[in-house]
C-alpha cells in the first residue's frame, strides 16, 4: 500500500534537533573547504571530506576527522593523502561502520599506473584503521581498471565487506557503470565478486551509470542507476544483490512506482534490517521525480520511496511500496524557482530517516536576483515509532526541517548526510559551498537529538 506522507499547516518546530557544532576546514583543507562526503560511526567518530568547486570539480584531498563526546566535539586530526596529492578527489567519497573499524577513502579522480592517457582517473581507494590515530594501512584498485572509471567515486561498508562503485566504468557500454565487493581477510583485502548491471532486454545499458549509489547490509547490497533510461531519459532503477553459495547474485530489480523521465530513481538508496523480526526494507531517493499530487507541488520537487521485501533471498523474491515519502515543504513563499531535489541524500538508521534538500530555498537568505534564497538546502528528518508494525498506515512521521544557522545563498546544505551516534543520536550534514558567493568554502554542521 503506497502512503504518501504529507504535513499540513504548519511544520513542527527543529526544537527536537539542536545545532551542537560547526565543522570548518582545517588550513591543509582551503580554499575549497569540506562538506562534499561525510560519513559518522555509532561510536562517536565524524570524518568530513573535501569540498568542491561546482565550477571546475577540483577537490582539495583530504579528510578530516572529529570525535563526539558528552563534553563535546572535539577536532582530531587530517588525513591527508599518502603522497599528498590534491588533485585526485581524496575524500570524496567516505564510509564507516558502525564500530568505526575502517575508513573508506575514495580518490576516484586518481590516476593508475600505466601511461597518459591511458591511466586517466582510473580510480583508486584507501583503508584507514585507528592505531592512536587515523592512519592508511592498505588500498584497493580496480580489478577491471578503466579509463575514466572513476573506481571509489562511491563506497559503503559494514566493516567486513567494502563496495566501491566506478559509475563512470564503460567495460559494458559507455559510463555503463559497475560496482565491485571486498572482503577483509585478516590486513588485507581482496576482491570477492563483481556487480554489474544486469541486461533488460533494452539492448543496450550505456549511460546508465551503475553505481553511483551504493548500500550494504550483511548479505544484501542495493545499486542505485539513476541515468538508466528504461521509461525515459533519467527515469532511474535500484538492483538487489544477495550473497549466495555461487557468490554475489542478482536477486531482484526495483522500479520506481510510476517511471517518470528525469527522476533519476536511484541517486541516493539506504538499508534497514530488523533483526527481532527478520523484516529487510529499503530507502530509494528520486529528487527529480514529480510527487503524484502535481498541483500540490513544483515539478520534479523529488521523493523517497520505502520497500518492504518479501520472499528474502528465494526466486519470487520481490519489493513491495510500503510508503512514499515527500517534502512537507516544497514552496518557498509563493513560487519555487526550480525543484529542491528532496532525495538527493539520504542516511538511515534506528527508525529514523534523514533525507537532504541541497537545492531547498531559505527567503531568510535572499539576496539581489535570489529572492527565494534558492540553493540554500535544507534536511527533512523523519521519525518511526514502531517499524515493525504491520499495518495499513505509514509508521513514519515528520519530525523536523533543519537548515543551517549560518544559511546561506547556493550552498547546498544537504548535498551529503550521515547519521551516527555519539553521546547522542548526531545528524551530520555536508555543504558544499560556492567559492564565488560569500562564505565560500563548504563545511559541516553537525546536529544532536536529546
Amino acid at each position: 500500500m503506497m502512503i504518501e506522507l504529507i504535513v499540513a499547516g504548519s511544520l513542527m518546530a527543529d526544537a527536537q534537533w539542536k545545532h551542537r557544532a560547526r565543522l570548518d576546514a582545517p588550513k591543509e583543507m582551503l580554499p575549497l573547504g569540506l562538506g562534499a562526503a561525510v560519513a559518522a560511526s555509532e561510536t562517536g567518530w565524524i570524518a568530513v571530506g573535501c569540498g568542491r568547486d561546482s565550477d571546475i570539480g577540483t577537490d582539495a584531498g583530504a579528510v578530516a576527522i572529529w570525535r563526539s563526546e558528552s563534553e563535546g566535539i572535539r577536532f582530531e586530526e587530517v588525513v591527508a593523502h599518502p603522497s599528498n596529492r590534491r588533485d585526485c578527489a581524496f575524500g570524496a567519497a567516505l564510509a564507516l561502520d558502525q564500530l568505526a573499524s575502517v575508513l573508506v577513502i575514495g580518490a576516484p579522480n586518481e590516476d593508475g599506473r600505466g601511461e597518459w592517457p591511458d591511466d586517466f582517473q582510473m580510480g583508486r581507494v584507501y583503508l584507514c584503521e585507528w592505531r592512536e590515530r587515523w592512519k592508511v594501512r592498505a588500498t584497493i584498485e580496480s580489478p577491471h581498471p578503466g579509463i575514466g572509471a572513476h573506481f571509489g567515486a562511491v563506497v559503503a561498508t559494514d566493516g567486513t565487506r567494502i563496495v566501491v562503485g566506478s559509475p563512470d566504468h564503460s567495460g559494458a557500454g559507455f559510463a555503463s557503470g559497475r560496482a565491485d565487493v571486498f572482503i577483509r581477510h585478516g590486513d588485507s583485502w581482496v576482491c570477492e565478486g563483481a556487480l554489474l548491471a544486469p541486461d533488460d532486454g533494452s539492448g543496450s545499458i550505456s549511460g546508465r551509470r551503475f553505481g553511483t549509489s551504493l548500500a550494504i547490509s550483511k548479505d544484501t547490497i542495493i545499486v542505485g542507476s539513476p541515468q538508466s533510461s528504461g521509461v525515459g531519459y533519467s527515469s532511474g532503477r535500484a538492483d538487489i544483490f544477495r550473497l549466495c553459495k555461487d557468490g554475489w547474485q542478482h536477486s531482484a530489480r526495483v522500479d520506481a512506482p510510476s517511471p517518470q523521465s528525469s527522476a533519476m530513481f536511484g541517486m541516493s538508496v539506504a538499508i534497514w534490517s530488523d533483526r527481532r523480526t527478520l523484516r529487510e526494507a529499503i530507502a530509494i531517493g528520486a529528487p527529480g521525480e514529480t510527487p503524484t499530487q502535481s498541483q500540490s507541488f513544483p515539478k520534479h520537487a523529488g521523493v523517497v520511496h520505502l520497500y518492504d521485501s518479501h520472499g528474502a533471498g528465494t526466486e519470487l523474491e520481490r519489493w513491495t511500496l510500503s510508503t512514499t515519502l515527500t517534502s512537507p515543504q516544497p514552496w518557498c513563499g509563493s513560487a519555487q524557482f526550480r525543484p529542491e531535489a528532496f532525495g538527493m541524500s539520504m542516511a538511515l538508521r534506528l527508525g529514523v530517516i534523514a533525507i537532504g534538500a541541497s537545492e531547498s530555498c531559505n527567503p531568510a537568505v535572499a539576496g539581489e536576483g535570489h529572492e527565494e534564497g534558492e540553493g540554500s538546502g535544507a534536511v527533512y528528518v523523519f521519525r518511526s515509532t514502531d517499524l515493525s508494525a504491520d499495518t495499513g498506515n505509514s509508521p513514519w512521521t515528520f519530525d523536523a526541517r533543519i537548515t543551517a544557522p549560518d544559511a546561506a545563498l547556493e550552498v547546498h546544505d544537504g548535498y551529503r548526510i550521515a547519521l551516527g551516534f555519539g553521546h547522542r543520536p548526531l545528524l551530520i550534514v555536508g555543504r558544499l559551498g560556492n567559492p564565488d558567493l560569500s562564505p565560500g568554502p563548504g563545511r559541516a554542521n553537525v546536529y544532536e537529538r536529546p
